[in-house]
């Protein structure tokens, strides 16, 4: 939209579109009980021969925004410890899974809304124990204010990409 402030050259101002970048504009103007930034942090044992799940709830009354990745770093590394992510019990992440042989990032893409859990599988299927640790910084937005302001702003994002779109002869998405 154009802007003018008094004494200022007029100016575009560009909407937020990127999720990220309006998460860090939350964590800077937010008002109380909107928003929280905890950091999720664990570590698990998972012996060698098992599966381990672990489950991140979302606390009640919170949507979680997850748009920077999963850190995973472990005392073993191995070719045959495989791990998955489901977010909301039924959205695979990485439907084949990701052989965990360094330390690692999974992003959740276009799943990265959260409305009750992000589930996380690792199968060890080495001969060795490993001790996994799990890192996340969390964006958690109170519902009301993701319904009434967070998704109204990326969908009126969205609808000024289709609005231009339009305009240079393309197609409405």
């Amino acid at each position: 939209m154009d802007a003018h402030i008094p004494g200022l050259p007029p100016f575009v101002v560009s909407l937020p579109i990127d999720p990220q970048i309006l998460n860090n504009a939350i964590k800077a103007y937010a008002g109380p009980g909107e928003a929280e930034f905890p950091m999720y942090r664990i570590t698990l044992l998972c012996p060698a021969g098992t599966t381990t799940t672990y489950t991140l709830w979302m606390p009640s009354g919170f949507v979680g925004s997850f748009t920077v990745p999963i850190k995973y770093t472990a005392d073993y590394y191995d070719p045959n410890i495989n791990i998955r992510v489901y977010v909301d019990d039924t959205k695979d992440v990485a439907p084949v899974g990701i052989a965990f042989t360094g330390p690692s990032e999974i992003h959740l893409g276009q799943f990265y809304t959260v409305l009750r859990n992000i589930v996380g599988v690792i199968t060890n299927g080495s001969a060795v124990d490993a001790t996994i640790t799990i890192e996340v910084q969390a964006s958690l937005l109170q519902k009301s204010f993701y319904e009434d302001w967070y998704r109204r702003i990326l969908k009126h994002s969205w609808d000024v990409l289709n609005k231009i779109a339009v305009a240079m002869g393309g197609s409405r998405r």
